[in-house]
C-alpha cells in the first residue's frame, strides 16, 4: 500500500489553515457586537469588505516600515479606484483611525494611527494564538520537510517499515 505523505502533509497544513479562517470567521461576528464600541465600529468598517480590510493592512505596514502611503498608491496596491481610496483615507482620518504625513515631496501620506496599531497588535498576539492552537508550524514545517525529500516516502505493508521509493531504487539498481 502506497502512501502519499506530500499530501498528508499538503491536507494536514491545509485543514489547519481552514480551522483558523473559521475561528476568525466566529469571532469577527462577535467583535461586531463588542461592548467597546470603538473596537466595534473599527471591526465592523474593516471587515465590511476586503477592500478595506486590505486597506487597514497597508496602514499599519505603512506605519510599521515607516512610508506613508499616497492615495494612488493605496489604490494601486489594494487594486481600487482612487476615488475609493480616497473615501477609505477620508473615513479613516475622521475616526482618527490613520494619520495624514507630509511627505517629502509636499503630498500627503498616510499610515496607522497609535488607535490602529494598537489593535493590529491586539490581533497579531491573537492570530499568534490560533496559529499555536491548531498547530500550523508543525503542520507548515512537516510539509515543507516533505517537499524537500520530494515526498517519496511510502508505507511496505508487509514490513511495517517507512522507506523512501529513491532507497528501493536505489537498492534494486
Amino acid at each position: 500500500m502506497k502512501i502519499d505523505l506530500l499530501q498528508i502533509a499538503l491536507d494536514a497544513y491545509s485543514s489547519s489553515l481552514c480551522k483558523i479562517d473559521l475561528d476568525l470567521h466566529m469571532d469577527r461576528e462577535n467583535w461586531k457586537n463588542d461592548d467597546d464600541s470603538r473596537t466595534q465600529q473599527m471591526t465592523s468598517y474593516f471587515q465590511s469588505s476586503s477592500y478595506k480590510n486590505a486597506f487597514c493592512r497597508l496602514m499599519g505596514l505603512s506605519r510599521y516600515v515607516k512610508q506613508p502611503s499616497t492615495v494612488a498608491y493605496i489604490s494601486k496596491r489594494i487594486v481600487v479606484s482612487r476615488t475609493a481610496a480616497h473615501g477609505f483615507v477620508k473615513d479613516c482620518l475622521k475616526q482618527e483611525w490613520i494619520t495624514a504625513v507630509q511627505l517629502p515631496n509636499k503630498s500627503v501620506g498616510y499610515w496607522g494611527s497609535d488607535v490602529l496599531i494598537n489593535e493590529l497588535e491586539i490581533h497579531a498576539r491573537y492570530v499568534l494564538n490560533l496559529v499555536e492552537k491548531h498547530n500550523v508550524n508543525a503542520d507548515g514545517d512537516f510539509y515543507k520537510m516533505a517537499v524537500e525529500r520530494k515526498a517519496a516516502l511510502y508505507f511496505q505493508t508487509e514490513k511495517n517499515v517507512l522507506t523512501l521509493d529513491q532507497e528501493k531504487t536505489n537498492a534494486t539498481t
